[in-house]
């Protein structure tokens, strides 16, 4: 399996992001852009792992948003009804 973005011709992603504060798209930027992004979906059965990894690294600096990645963690892979592999 490859990344969407890896598979179109304009490098365009599988998802859009919407930013509700700023009322706006996130920029659909491009691999290497100042705005990339990677969507993960709690469904996903590797979830768990990149949410634990990314709760540890950012409990160094800020452990309350730590808790609620460790939350997002608890509903993820495993632990969501409809676990899956990536599509």
């Amino acid at each position: 399996m490859r990344l969407v973005r890896n598979t179109t011709d304009d490098g365009s992603c599988k998802y859009r992001l919407w930013n509700n504060e700023k009322q706006a798209w996130v920029e659909d930027d491009k691999p290497g852009q100042d705005h990339e992004f990677f969507v993960i979906m709690l469904k996903d059965v590797n979830a768990w792992a990149a949410l634990i990894a990314y709760a540890e690294k950012v409990a160094y600096t800020d452990r309350e948003f730590a808790r609620e990645v460790l939350e997002l963690a608890a509903r993820s892979s495993m632990h969501h009804a409809k676990c899956q592999n990536p599509d």
